[in-house]
């Protein structure tokens, strides 16, 4: 898997590939997903935080 990005969050990302490879799958395709619909440059934690938030609405409905 090749991931470009910008030094802080590369390290972040491979903090996660270390820990947990399908996670940091999942983050970095939720952020391709982000940037491609919107056009803006989400940070790690703010993909995460979307897909925490998508995560919560599907379990317990609208958050």
């Amino acid at each position: 898997m090749t991931l470009m990005t910008n030094n802080r969050d590369a390290g972040r990302i491979r903090l996660m590939v270390n820990t947990d490879k399908d996670l940091a799958e999942r983050v970095y395709g939720e952020r391709q997903r982000i940037r491609a619909t919107t056009g803006a440059n989400v940070s790690i934690s703010q993909t995460i935080a979307a897909l925490l938030h998508r995560a919560l609405d599907q379990h317990c409905g609208q958050v």
